[in-house]
């Protein structure tokens, strides 16, 4: 089946590229009679936003479109499968599609060492959203470690 190994390494391209695991989606994860194969790459609402803006549609966002359209070539091109590639924002996407989801990740692969962002972030990879309402905030709070150039490395 080259044509999954090769979908599994479009996964890992689209992973190095933003930082996120994308997943299989749709009718092609369980049936034999499906017109596309479904990936979405699924952000944190705040790194969708910071991206894109708040509109979670590439028919009408064009920054979107552009890169949706461009990672579905580079899809179709490696896969020879007709690759329906899609950016959404989590809150968004979990609310419209609760649907079943495979990562697209190969299995001995290590996920890519991540830095903090800086002091005045909303969103960081590694500590999380910015909770500034609340004295416990995971970037901003006294006790956090956010900022202080560190990385996270998982292997």
């Amino acid at each position: 089946m080259p044509a999954g190994i090769w979908l599994t390494k479009f996964g890992t391209l689209v992973r190095e590229y933003f930082g996120h695991v994308p997943y299989h989606v749709g009718s092609s994860l369980d049936s034999k009679t499906w017109r596309d194969v479904d990936v979405r790459l699924i952000l944190p609402d705040a790194a969708f936003a910071a991206r894109y803006g708040t509109n979670p549609s590439s028919g009408t966002n064009r920054r979107l479109a552009a890169i949706t359209l461009a990672f579905s070539a580079l899809g179709k091109e490696m896969t020879g499968l007709p690759i329906d590639f899609q950016i959404q924002p989590q809150t968004w996407a979990n609310e419209k599609y609760p649907g079943p989801r495979s990562a697209l990740i190969e299995l001995d692969e290590k996920p890519p060492a991540v830095a903090c962002t800086g002091v005045t972030a909303k969103w960081c990879p590694i500590h999380g959203d910015c909770l500034c309402e609340d004295p416990q905030c995971p970037l901003h709070s006294i006790a956090s470690t956010h900022a202080e150039g560190g990385s996270s490395d998982a292997s």
